[in-house]
Formats: structure tokens, sequence, C-alpha cells
């Protein structure tokens, strides 16, 4: 019995390691493009005055509605679509995520969310910025504020709508991507 407690222990212990490895990975992977900005006052609790940082504001990006098939995430938005392309994986989990359903074991995104909420750090919006043409490759930030302190980190689109959707965050696309490389829909 006691070797049952012990061996159960020592499993949450290495799921818990795993857990923060992993989260401490999505954060140091993305501190080579990490921006963190300071609004008002030191005062904890003050309002940021958002069209003061240059990287918050959303001119030249629209907001967008998110659908998924089983490879593409499609950013819907003034009659234009833009698809790109990703994993099953990604897919499901936005999907569950635009559904709000919860698994029986939660996602990654899931738990990045709930550390969000448990640390008082709100997820103010996504936007998807830049496209690299040779590979296809697209690039976002996602911008998390914690009292009067904003942080911009890098992240994968499917990533970052992923907890966009959980969080009920907007989701914003460039609007000359969007213009440039999306299809007509109306």
């Amino acid at each position: 019995m006691k070797k049952k407690k012990e061996k159960r222990k020592y499993l949450i212990l290495i799921l818990l390691a795993l857990l923060v490895i992993f989260i401490l990975g999505i954060f140091i992977g993305s501190l080579i493009h990490l921006e963190i900005y300071t609004t008002g006052g030191e005062e904890e609790g003050e309002e940021a005055e958002i069209g003061e940082i240059p990287s918050l504001s959303t001119e030249g990006f629209v907001s967008c509605n998110i659908s998924v098939s089983p490879t593409l995430i499609h950013l819907i938005s003034e009659c234009l679509q833009l698809d790109m392309t990703t994993n099953q994986e990604q897919t499901s989990s936005i999907e569950k995520g635009l559904k709000k359903e919860l698994s029986m074991r939660p996602w990654s995104h899931d738990l990045i969310v709930q550390i969000l909420d448990n640390f008082g750090i709100d997820v103010l919006h996504i936007k998807i910025h830049t496209l690299e043409e040779e590979t296809g490759t697209y690039y976002a930030k996602i911008f998390l504020q914690k009292g009067n302190k904003i942080l911009a980190l890098d992240s994968k689109p499917s990533d970052a709508i992923a907890i966009a959707v959980r969080a009920n965050a907007k989701i914003y696309v460039m609007k000359e991507l969007l213009e440039k490389y999306g299809k007509k829909i109306c």
C-alpha cells in the first residue's frame, strides 16, 4: 500500500515537473521576442492606456472570426477568409476552445489559460502580423496584462488562437495579409 502511494506521489511530481518545463519552454522560447511595457503609475490595479503603447494599437488590423477544418484555421473578416495550415491536434484544440468544451483531461492550452487566470493575468488580444512568404509561416503575438504591466509574446498563430478563444480575447489579423492572401467569400 505504501509503495502504491509513493509511486502515485512520484508520478504526480513528475507530471507537475513536466508541466512546469512545458510552460517555461513556451515562455523562454518567446523571450527572444519579448516586449514588456509599464503603463500608468506603479499602483496595482491602475488602468492601462492601451493607445499609448504602439504595438498594442490595432490600427491596420481587423478583428476576425475563427473556424476550423481538420488541418486549416479559417480567419474570416469583411467577406474575406484567410486560411492557415496547421496540424489536426491544433485545430482540435481550437475547436474545443470555440465550443467551450472541457475534455476529460485538459489540453495544454486549457492549462495555460488556467495558470494565467490563477495568477490574475488577462489575455488582452492576439495579433497575426506577418507572413514569411518563402515558408508560408505566419507570426503572431499574444498580449498579456497584469496590473500596469503588459507583456507581448511571440507565438505560433495556432497556439495564440487556441489561447484567445479560451480567454475570450479578440483575434486580429493584419488587414494587408487578409486582402493579399484571403479569398472572397461573400
